[in-house]
């Protein structure tokens, strides 16, 4: 009940606070004496903004992700006081969420990571971010983005698993499809048999590539003459390769958007045209409408996004087309919408001070009419007017009107919508300037750079602000990320409308021509606003803290006359007890205190009055998360061959940069003879990851071998398995290493362990099977960051070269939880926690000694500080070291500050040669 209040609460100050910006509003309507106010909220205004900035968006499979969260208000994009409780994750071609992070929401932000593992085959991964609060609003506040990965072993960037693919058209009403299968540049051992899987929508289908030898394998498949796209995915030893082909030839689809609505006959009309390729890329073309007598009524062409917009006056007793010619000669006719006899035609231009709303009508003189505005759902305003001989003007101060789109409806004199248009108000009075200055705008190689930052607000002066600093390889950057968004381009108008805006952050360079932006608004945000549906309930909390909730089952039954008991108790470090309260129809829930990791076992037991557990159990309740909407069209997609050579010139540098990671210098795992061997979905994951095991305890083994004194795991390793792994005893804790390693981590039903005391206190007959991996390279980028925390991945290489993995697989499936017993009366399970936070690492070359200098710094990311922080004067100061590639770095600052303003930021310097003796 207090929940659905606070609710309540927030819904009713919402609305006070249009109320307000509405009487403010009605004072810029000078010419509307008789505006009314019409504050019905639309759905979205009361959702929130979720903004994911990333570093990049081409990796390797070696690499790290770095991001930052910024979670506004829908309507002011004040930093989010509704959810405290953020969900970021990786997703796969095949839908799969193969890694997500719960992150605490401060302010309204956060910032995290993601480790790319070496078993992610090359593709498009999706990363979504949401809130709980969010999940009402179905997708569209959900935020999505799409990075390419590359693979870090393929020996080269150009070589493909699947290859010299071909389409034809065939008589019968078919495409076959022929392409070449190179199995060996996934496997090249051919250890196993490689399938090729099939997926073209209405159908699936699978093929067995044996061990013949030979390479490559010839592929030929018919498939239905409907198919849109063919999805293939080769599986080859413990890797994947996955490739989509859309099966289209090179079409222009072309649509036409008339300025408010229709085209109506004998008014003056603007059309806005959009034309797309079969990869749905924006295309420059050129063209000119004629009419069915062949009269060439006006010229037009689209621009680089192929947007554009024609200007003319259609005759209903005449049809028109427009022909058009791309850059690549193809050509295309097609029809213009139908012309309507009757009807009115809603016009918006601006000038410096003013915006100017114009409405012709063809069969209207003297009506009442009103126009509304509306900005993000809300704060509306409605001008009641009429039609003088059939116009209609009216003209707004824009000078204190929000930033950002507008919607402009018009309305007949009973109220009902007749047409509509999409305005964007660039009003720079209501930004976030920032200001970034380097010292000097050159440097040498591994010289200090100082950068000082200042932020103001165009009206008020100097303002504290939250930032976030990248320094990077311009070059670079620049070739990877040409579609990329930034903060303006997202909150300003990504998150407003619906569907892909090709290449958003140009539209808010300072070089950038606003009639671009118009005709985006004029094309994709024709009826695609998402602030178009109606105020609505909303089931699903904020969720303020981190909890569990469920359901005691059973006290329904006459015995139980009071509430039972519940008790949970955590096994992290420190133990903690904790006793929610339980109601009478049995359900509870427990708000968690803030604490980082992977999760903490617990155990939980529910009794009734007279401390008895019988007939009594415990279901926690999972928590729902979003469908998962991956867009294989993007897939299809191919990938800019400068992309391709940049990450590739970055995987041979890594590879001189850390040898660990070069397959010729890692340690061949034994050969590997397995009988009777079941492929569990776990012992599946495990191999992708690490390989097939070197060796296999199953549980009849250990039974058959324990004594009396080797019942927990790790005695019973020490006395039968010595030869093998060394168990190092420490006061009160034991670890296993697997002899031969300089590392072993130990992994228990696929999580990795980091609290070896209660590891200890497994039973060996709880345990299904024990298995050892030696000296597999996958292992420190899988589990170095959790075991490890804030510690350089390269550094942990450099103490311990060798790391091998224990995987141990329990009976129940419940891990660490295990160690805890089997009473029947307890329910174990795992405490979520909030994802740790890894820091940046950057050298500082003034402590380094001249030995730990020697080895050669070829960031390409220099500087990733995602929460700085300007004081009360707007000021901050970063500092950091160049690396040895000399060129052109790239400074990209963004911003926002506690009133909702935003800023963006770009600078250059110059890392030259170092030339002193």
């Amino acid at each position: 009940m207090g929940k659905l209040l606070g609710i309540y609460v927030k819904s009713f100050v919402l609305k006070v606070l249009c109320i307000l910006s509405i009487s403010f509003w009605q004072i810029l309507f000078s010419q509307a004496p008789n505006a009314l106010a019409d504050i019905n909220l639309a759905n979205a205004s009361y959702a929130e903004k979720i903004y994911v900035q990333l570093d990049n968006y081409a990796y390797h499979n070696r690499d790290t992700i770095w991001f930052k969260a910024i979670v506004t208000d829908s309507y002011l994009h004040l930093p989010s006081s509704k959810s405290k409780v953020l969900y970021i994750e990786l997703i796969d071609q095949e839908e799969e969420i193969l890694e997500k992070k719960t992150l605490k929401l401060q302010e309204g932000l956060a910032n995290g990571f993601f480790e790319l593992l070496q078993n992610y085959p090359g593709g498009k991964y999706l990363i979504r971010a949401y809130t709980r609060w969010n999940m009402n609003f179905d997708d569209d506040f959900i935020f999505k983005t799409y990075i390419d990965v590359f693979d870090f072993d393929l020996s080269s960037i150009e070589q493909k698993p699947i290859g010299l693919i071909t389409q034809t058209e065939m008589s019968n009403g078919t495409f076959q499809i022929s392409a070449e299968i190179f199995p060996k540049i996934l496997d090249s051992l051919r250890t196993a048999d490689s399938m090729l899987y099939l997926d073209w929508g209405q159908g699936k289908d699978s093929i067995a590539i044996e061990r013949t030898g030979k390479s490559p394998f010839r592929f030929v498949y018919d498939l239905p003459k409907t198919t849109q796209i063919l999805r293939l995915n080769l599986t080859a030893g413990n890797k994947n390769f996955g490739k989509s082909i859309l099966l289209k030839k090179g079409e222009l689809s072309v649509r036409f958007f008339p300025e408010g609505g229709n085209l109506v006959n004998g008014l003056k009309s603007t059309l806005g045209v959009k034309v797309l390729d079969e990869n749905g890329d924006g295309q420059k073309v050129s063209g000119y409408i004629s009419d069915n007598l062949g009269n060439r009524m006006v010229d037009f062409k689209t621009n680089f996004l192929g947007m554009g917009k024609i200007a003319f006056t259609p005759d209903i007793s005449k049809t028109y087309s427009a022909k058009i010619t791309s850059a690549e000669q193809i050509n295309r006719t097609c029809q213009l919408p139908k012309i309507v006899e009757r009807g009115d035609v809603l016009s918006v231009t601006e000038d410096n001070l003013r915006i100017k709303i114009k409405v012709t009508s063809n069969h209207k003189q003297d009506d009442s009419l009103f126009i509304r505005i509306k900005h993000r759902g809300a704060s509306k305003h409605l001008i009641k007017t009429k039609f003088q001989n059939g116009t209609c003007l009216q003209y707004i101060n824009k000078s204190f009107l929000p930033r950002g789109i507008f919607e402009i409806t018009l309305l007949d004199q009973n109220k009902r919508p007749t047409n509509e248009r999409l305005w964007f108000v660039d009003n720079k009075r209501q930004k976030l300037t920032i200001k970034a200055l380097t010292e000097f705008d050159s440097y040498t190689s591994r010289g200090k750079v100082r950068m000082n930052l200042y932020t103001a607000n165009t009206n008020l002066g100097p303002t504290p602000s939250n930032l976030s600093v990248m320094v990077t390889d311009n070059d670079y950057y620049r070739s990877l990320n040409l579609q990329r968004p930034n903060i303006l381009s997202y909150f300003l108008l990504q998150s407003e409308l619906r569907g892909i805006i090709e290449n958003p952050a140009y539209y808010f360079r300072e070089d950038a021509d606003s009639e671009d932006l118009d005709a985006l608004l004029l094309t994709q945000g024709w009826r695609r606003y998402k602030y178009d549906k109606a105020e609505q309930a909303h089931p699903i909390p904020p969720e303020k803290e981190l909890s569990i909730s469920g359901q005691i089952e059973g006290i329904k039954n006459k015995r139980h006359r009071k509430n039972p008991e519940l008790t949970l108790m955590t096994f992290g470090e420190p133990t903690k007890v904790f006793q929610p309260l339980v109601d009478s129809i049995g359900q509870f829930n427990l708000n968690l205190p803030d604490s980082f990791g992977h999760g903490v076992p617990f155990v939980a037991q529910v009794k009734d009055e007279k401390g008895r557990d019988r007939g009594l159990s415990i279901q926690i309740s999972p928590k729902a998360t979003p469908e998962v909407k991956y867009d294989h069209q993007r897939n299809t997609v191919p990938v800019d061959s400068l992309v391709e050579r940049r990450v590739a010139e970055t995987i041979e540098i890594a590879k001189q940069s850390d040898p660990f990671s070069i397959p010729e210098n890692t340690i061949a795992l034994d050969e590997v003879v397995l009988t009777d061997y079941a492929l569990t979905p776990e012992r599946e994951a495990m191999k992708k990851l690490h390989g097939p095991p070197n060796r296999v305890i199953e549980s009849r083994t250990l039974l058959k071998k324990m004594k009396n004194w080797t019942g927990f795991l790790f005695d019973w390793l020490h006395f039968n398995m010595g030869d093998e792994i060394d168990i190092i005893h420490r006061p009160n804790i034991k670890f296993a290493n697997v002899i031969g390693s300089d590392f072993t981590y130990v992994v228990i039903d696929g999580e990795v362990v980091t609290n070896y005391g209660l590891l200890q206190n497994i039973a060996v007959k709880s345990i299904k099977s024990v298995e050892i991996i030696k000296n597999t390279p996958s292992a420190h980028a899988r589990y170095a960051s959790d075991v490890f925390p804030g510690v350089p991945i390269i550094f942990i290489k450099l103490e311990f070269p060798l790391a091998s993995v224990l995987a141990i697989y329990t009976n129940s499936g419940s891990g660490l939880s295990e160690a805890l017993g089997r009473q029947k009366s307890l329910f174990k399970d795992i405490i979520p926690q909030y994802s740790p936070v890894k820091e940046f690492y950057m050298p500082d070359y003034s402590r380094m000694e001249d030995e730990e200098t020697q080895t050669p710094d070829l960031r390409k990311l220099l500087l990733w500080k995602p929460a700085l922080q300007t004081n009360e004067h707007g000021e901050a100061r970063v500092e950091f070291y160049n690396g040895d590639l000399l060129g052109t770095k790239l400074i990209i600052v963004e911003g926002i500050d506690k009133d909702g303003n935003l800023g963006y930021k770009e600078i250059e310097y110059r890392v030259v040669e170092n030339k002193s003796p």
